[in-house]
């Protein structure tokens, strides 16, 4: 492989201390050396003045569907729509068909993703089978699950928790809950409000996630175990992580690009592209979520990438699904609400992106630092574009930044020195 010279570019990776203009140079498919004026005797170079230079983005919360919903998502099109978005390195979720609670539907998932070389999966498989017993955590692990979780479904069963906590603790695999508690969220389809109250919907509270965290929080604590709570929304929920990070429990929590740029009021207009889970959430919570990402409470932002069918978007906003696509606008998310509104600094953005995902779930990702993958890539953060989900890689269209106008676009992405993205088109 020859070796690659990235040029001219503002480099930002918040792990390895970076954050100007710099030169990044690959050989083998590693990083050889980040620094000024860099010639190397015999490289390709990639001219990237006046772009943003970063290691490849890491998320944490994909729904791909695969296998199961293919009319949905595929391993292949999830993986083209990340590439898209500048992340080389993304974690599916185990809600499947059939679940990913065992070793055949890890092995097909890793398998089929290494056959098709796009961005790097990892997995995570379920917590439960079918929320009754303790899935095989070992056998997950040393299949090449990442961590464990019951994503769109708590954990109800506390004594269920506790011992899955203690499971995990042994096998020293991360546990991601999905806080809400269901008997206080059931029938509930968006925030509970005023919106809600304005158009005549069931509305969830706050407290379904705030007790959820509290318990997953308490359990986590008393065992040791790796905890990292998955979308958090709530001013008081970041509350109680706080605390506990403080006492010194083990937990680590992320937030969604919707999240912290959109409100409940998004779902005006019995709006379902709006309708997820949990819901968006009032403008004190936004906030909370911008000191919670500033403090390093929260650690992490991953999209919950979560793509319907149209048909199903189209249905009456009771009955349509929850979620809606981010892997194609969330680093254009974070650019136009959070850099550029200066809510938060560029290089902490790019850490809450990166490393601070990577080191959440121990994965191999996320820096730029000399012998690291060359997972690589580069934005034009001045692109200006109105999101036109027909356009994704994706097979979701169901978008709730549909229409609205973003600013920054990846423009190339390497994965182990590799061009899987050039001049914005997958390759």
């Amino acid at each position: 492989m020859s070796a690659l010279l990235i040029a001219n570019g503002h480099v930002v990776d918040p792990a390895g201390k970076v954050d100007g203009i710099a030169d990044v140079l690959v050989e083998n498919g590693v990083i050889a050396r980040v620094g000024k004026n860099l010639k190397p005797k015999s490289a390709q170079v990639v001219n990237a003045k006046g772009k943003l230079v970063t290691p490849g983005l890491v998320d944490l919360h994909v729904h791909l569907r695969e296998p199961g919903r293919e009319d949905k998502e595929t391993i292949e099109t999830g993986l083209r729509a990340a590439l898209a978005g500048g992340i080389t390195s993304v974690v599916s979720m185990p809600n499947t068909t059939p679940e990913t609670d065992n070793q055949t539907v890890v092995e097909f998932q890793l398998s089929k993703a290494r056959k098709l070389g796009l961005a790097r999966l990892f997995v995570a498989g379920r917590i439960t089978k079918g929320g009754q017993r303790i899935a095989e955590m070992w056998e997950l692990k040393n299949t090449g699950a990442v961590a464990v979780t019951d994503d769109g479904h708590d954990v109800d069963d506390a004594c269920l928790l506790l011992h899955s906590l203690e499971w995990a603790k042994t096998f020293d695999i991360p546990l991601i809950t999905h806080a809400e508690i269901a008997s206080l969220s059931h029938g509930g389809v968006m925030h509970e409000g005023k919106v809600s109250q304005l158009l005549g919907l069931q509305g969830q509270s706050a407290n379904t996630e705030v007790l959820a965290i509290q318990k997953s929080i308490a359990l986590a604590e008393e065992v040791g175990a790796r905890l990292h709570i998955a979308h958090v929304t709530t001013a008081r929920g970041v509350d109680e992580i706080r605390r506990a990070q403080k006492r010194g429990v083990r937990v680590t929590a992320e937030v969604t690009p919707q999240h912290v740029s959109l409100t409940h009021e998004e779902c005006l207009g019995w709006n379902t592209s709006a309708k997820m889970h949990p819901p968006l959430r009032e403008e004190e919570d936004v906030r909370a979520m911008h000191d919670a990402l500033r403090d390093g409470t929260l650690t992490a932002i991953a999209t919950d990438h979560a793509p319907h069918l149209v048909s199903e978007k189209l249905l009456p906003f009771q009955i349509a699904p929850v979620g809606t696509v981010g892997l194609e606008t969330s680093f254009a998310v974070v650019n136009t609400y959070l850099i550029r509104k200066k809510v938060l600094p560029l290089k902490l953005a790019i850490e809450r992106m990166t490393s601070g995902p990577a080191s959440a779930l121990g994965l191999p990702a996320g820096t730029l630092r000399p012998g690291a993958a060359a997972d690589i890539s580069i934005f034009d953060p001045d692109i200006r574009w109105i999101v036109d989900p027909w356009t994704f890689q994706s097979k979701g269209r169901n978008s709730v930044f549909a229409g609205k106008t973003l600013y920054g676009k990846a423009t190339d992405v390497f994965v182990g020195g590799v061009p899987k993205l050039r001049d914005g088109v997958v390759l």
